[in-house]
């Protein structure tokens, strides 16, 4: 019996440590799991949000008379968009479709912000600056901007011809299909369409686009903020394969983006634990197969958002540009009909982003710039600008 008794024992004590062992290792697996589980950041938190971005497309056609100068109307629309952006307050804002027009009229007080844009003369119908507007204050570390384009020049776009007639299963379409849209080389990938069949202007094939970023510290964290402006999509709603400019202009989309997430990538070589926001006018829905493209990369704020307005799109189908946003009524089921502006953010800012929201619908005028008339209700433009709140820190 003592011998039995001397032999548990024994074996009890070389299996004690085994034992021990293999519980603590439970313990740290149950509580990396239960760290896991519980990895999503609250509200509470993350404290209160300590940068907010402001993205708006503010239409480009200010319908000016004879000589350049604008018409009440146009002031007003003017008016319109610096107040709604400036109610907001946001610390950094990108806007699209600033041709000059906007860029001599906009006003954004120089004591509140600074501005960053191209530091060239965009004289193209199509040209914009995509400036970015920082609040004073803020340190900005670097600051650039690039055309989007093959060459890095307006002459270009992001596709060439070669590169769609390879056969590398990139971005491939029939010659054929190039010939009837006019597209023969590099140059015709920028002139205008039109459509045989119907008659039916297109605008530009294609057009030469650019992003513009400022480098910000927040909160000791280094922040890269791009704006930019993807190509346009087209006249309606239908697929792709519906019209080969459609599928040009999808393929020409995802050209840019490839573009954008280059510079981004050159400049994380300096920044390389900075986080990234990109926003703008992104001609195409959320759930469209080119924003299935960028989400590979980059998380849609508006989802991850611990709050948000019940306002989801953001295009404004109801503007008449010839009234310049004002005098007409506003009609829900015909006019805010889609989401195609954006902010997408890393990876970094999973749990970061606080309050997401788009813009009111109209604006009031107290009192209308260059006119006696009080209280003029209007559509600052045919998009409504996104806000999105972030914690950096």
């Amino acid at each position: 019996m003592r011998k039995k008794l001397l032999v548990f024992v024994l074996c009890f004590t070389l299996i004690l440590p085994f034992v021990v062992s293999c519980n603590q290792q439970a313990e740290e697996t149950e509580t990396t799991d239960t760290s896991t589980d519980t990895s999503v950041v609250t509200q509470a938190e993350l404290g209160e949000p300590n940068l907010r971005v402001l993205s708006f497309n503010v239409r480009m056609d200010l319908n000016p008379v004879s000589g350049g100068l604008l018409t009440g109307a146009a002031k007003n629309r003017i008016q319109a968009v610096r107040e709604q952006i400036l109610s907001y307050e946001p610390d950094v804002f990108g806007l699209q479709e600033d041709v000059n027009l906007w860029v001599d009229n906009i006003n954004i007080s120089n004591n509140s912000y600074s501005v960053y844009r191209p530091d060239v003369r965009m004289t193209v119908e199509t040209d914009e600056y995509c400036s970015i507007y920082v609040r004073k204050g803020m340190v900005v570390k670097d600051s650039g901007w690039k055309w989007i384009t093959s060459n890095a020049t307006r002459d270009a776009v992001a596709l060439t011809y070669a590169e769609l007639t390879d056969g590398d299963g990139k971005y491939d379409m029939d010659i054929a299909e190039l010939l009837n849209l006019g597209i023969i080389n590099d140059a015709t990938l920028k002139t205008r369409y039109v459509d045989s069949a119907d008659n039916k202007n297109y605008g530009y094939t294609l057009a030469a686009r650019l992003m513009n970023y400022v480098v910000l510290e927040v909160e000791g964290k280094t922040v890269i903020y791009v704006n930019t402006h993807f190509q346009h999509r087209g006249y309606d709603n239908k697929e792709y394969t519906a019209h080969p400019l459609y599928m040009l202009r999808y393929y020409e989309r995802c050209a840019q983006y490839d573009m954008v997430k280059d510079e981004i990538e050159e400049l994380k070589k300096t920044y390389a634990d900075a986080h990234v926001i990109i926003s703008g006018d992104f001609n195409d829905r959320s759930t469209s197969d080119f924003f299935k493209y960028v989400e590979k990369d980059f998380l849609d704020s508006m989802k991850i958002a611990k709050k948000g307005s019940k306002l989801e799109h953001s295009w404004n189908a109801a503007f008449k540009v010839d009234k310049q946003g004002q005098g007409y009524t506003y009609e829900h089921e015909n006019a805010v009909s889609s989401r195609i502006d954006f902010c997408i953010v890393s990876e970094s800012l999973r749990d970061r982003v606080a309050f997401y929201q788009v813009g009111s619908v109209k604006w009031t005028l107290a009192l209308a710039e260059g006119t006696a008339t009080q209280n003029v209700n209007v559509y600052p433009s045919d998009h409504l600008p996104v806000i999105v709140d972030f914690c950096i820190g």
